[in-house]
């Protein structure tokens, strides 16, 4: 296609609504790790507060009781800067954290296309399953089916790594968004049996499913 010529007006506009856009979505970066920052500073002071310090330390943050648990539920998520942006900010966040928990013995979490219709198509494209390893219990196996690929870990993981002072990282999501082909933002969360997940996982190279 010929590349259209502009006038001068539009050029400039062009220009200024992309240094614009620019602009908008480093300030909405900011945003997030500075959400994400103060989460982790209410946390810290929390743990430090003794019986009946709490209430008075965030009336002199002025920072709201509800607005305070929201922030350190963002914190002890363990989502990273970038996945909260592509959730689709804080709230979007938070809501998908309240969904995000560690199957129990013998169940698996089952990560699905959120626009499948299961009366419209057969395939419900990328599926990913995470369980808990029976020879290392509260760490997980994870796999991800792509189509006609299958990958997953080769040794358990736990679900957060934490390191003092910072705030912790969910492994799992992280491995997810590196290896799994759907975007986070369309994720489903669902529970499966735990042997189900490991029968999808089963071209995975013996034993990795244990």
């Amino acid at each position: 296609m010929r590349d259209a010529i502009l006038s001068n007006a539009l050029a400039d506009l062009a220009e200024q609504a992309k240094l614009t856009v620019q602009k908008s979505v480093a300030a909405e970066q900011i945003s997030v790790e500075m959400a994400l920052s103060a989460g982790q500073m209410l946390v810290t002071a929390k743990d430090q507060c003794q019986h009946g310090e709490w209430l008075p330390f965030l009336e002199r943050t002025e920072i709201h009781e509800r607005q305070a648990q929201r922030l350190m539920q963002l914190a002890r998520s363990g989502l990273e800067p970038d996945t909260v942006s592509d959730l689709g900010g804080i709230s979007q966040s938070l809501r998908f954290a309240s969904t995000w928990a560690m199957p129990q013995t013998g169940k698996a979490l089952a990560i699905l296309d959120r626009r499948y219709d299961p009366d419209s198509s057969d395939d419900p494209g990328p599926v990913a399953f995470v369980w808990e390893s029976v020879s290392s219990p509260g760490h997980f196996r994870i796999a991800a089916v792509n189509r006609d690929d299958v990958c997953g870990t080769r040794f358990p993981m736990r679900p957060l790594t934490e390191v003092e002072g910072e705030r912790p990282i969910s492994t799992i999501i992280h491995w997810l968004r590196l290896n799994f082909a759907l975007p986070i933002a369309d994720w489903e969360i669902q529970l499966c049996d735990r042997a189900f997940a490991e029968a999808m996982a089963s071209p995975l190279e013996a034993g990795a499913a244990q």
